[in-house]
């Protein structure tokens, strides 16, 4: 597992002029930090990609960890999500093989140009509708999107 504080992030000072485009990068997390208290959370360390997702109505990008656009790889995960305006959800994306999350599948997978087993864990909602929600609590985050007006997903390729 890794922490995940369940503090807001932090300001850059640019959110107003960037809008949200560009890779958003979560706050540093300090394992020895308890500052916290009840406050943390923690989320499972898959062995995926970490993808954070830009969607602006029907255009649609995949961002890496490196700040690569990597739609054209992940279309069926991107296509997955029901949000019909903009939105930005951080997750990794999985092949499962036995059970489990496996990377050599994963990097087979993409390799062959094949998305059939593409599974995508979404763990975080920081933009919303035209509101920047990384000033908010990541359960806050996770409330605004379950309060969303139907399934944020089109398919079962997408996990919350």
């Amino acid at each position: 597992m890794s922490c995940v504080s369940g503090k807001a992030y932090p300001s850059t000072g640019q959110e107003a002029a960037s809008s949200h485009a560009g890779l958003h990068q979560p706050p540093a997390c300090d394992p020895e930090d308890k500052s916290a208290g009840a406050q943390w959370i923690h989320e499972v360390k898959y062995d995926g990609y970490r993808i954070q997702l830009h969607i602006n109505h029907d255009d649609r990008k995949a961002f890496t960890r490196s700040g690569h656009n990597r739609v054209n790889r992940f279309s069926v995960i991107a296509g997955a999500f029901n949000i019909p305006g903009h939105a930005i959800v951080d997750g990794e994306l999985v092949v499962i093989h036995e059970e489990r999350t496996n990377f050599s599948e994963l990097q087979v997978d993409l390799g062959r140009g094949d998305q059939d087993r593409l599974v995508y864990f979404a763990f975080d909602l920081l933009w919303l509708d035209g509101k920047d929600l990384r000033k908010m609590t990541q359960l806050a985050r996770c409330t605004a999107g379950a309060a969303q007006k139907g399934p944020l997903f089109r398919d079962k390729t997408v996990h919350c």
